[in-house]
């Protein structure tokens, strides 16, 4: 199992097992917490089945979506590997499994292996790209190319979601969703099933609303 997840694909099988040895599996009921924002990593966790979502709480107390993350991935690294505290929460979406590594065991017998550190900045380089987005997203985008982005991006896992869902994750209404995915069904660049399915009928329309 160690063997299958990315940033452990260097090790040895000597060195799989003793990283197993410091590493316990645990599952998770929907709806339950993995860390709050501000508390100090002590594991490295990697999600091995369900999902989980990493949000922020702003200082009115409204929830801000940051990411949903998928298996197998690890979560949260550039608090471990930065030495900060989580700066957002991690809620399971559905129930999940979650491999726990101890991390001070995990730095001392494992960070001098060069290659294992190449693996790790490339993983941290994706999530920084990952921040770029949300970044752009948030700031730059209006609502339509933050929903046109979402659409192009997630179009293989939208229809396991549910309207509401989407427009919690983008930190828009339900409301504003649905009307501007009215509106591009009315101009042909999506298509809606009975049963609320978005199919992608034109992707440089839906392009041209986040690239400019």
């Amino acid at each position: 199992m160690l063997k299958d997840i990315e940033i452990f694909k260097t090790l040895t099988d000597e060195q799989l097992d003793r990283l197993e040895s410091i590493s316990i599996i645990r599952r998770y009921n929907k709806d339950e917490f993995l860390f709050m924002e501000g508390e100090i990593p002590k594991w490295f966790y990697v999600l091995l089945k369900g999902r989980i979502k990493i949000y922020k709480t702003s200082p009115k107390g409204k929830e801000v979506f940051v990411h949903e993350f998928l298996p197998v991935s690890p979560v949260a690294k550039f608090a471990n590997f930065g030495d900060t505290p989580f700066n957002g929460s991690a809620v399971f979406v559905e129930d999940s499994e979650v491999l726990m590594i101890d991390f001070d065991k995990f730095k001392k017998n494992f960070m001098s292996d060069a290659n294992l550190c190449m693996e790790i900045i490339k993983s941290l380089s994706e999530n920084f790209r990952l921040v770029q987005g949300m970044l752009h997203r948030e700031i730059a985008l209006g609502v339509e190319g933050k929903i046109a982005l979402f659409i192009s991006e997630y179009q293989d896992g939208l229809p396991s979601k549910k309207y509401a869902q989407i427009a919690q994750m983008l930190n828009t209404t339900p409301e504003t969703f649905s009307r501007v995915i009215t509106k591009f069904k009315k101009n042909g660049y999506i298509s809606i099933d009975a049963n609320k399915n978005i199919k992608i009928l034109n992707h440089d329309k839906l392009k041209e609303l986040y690239e400019t």
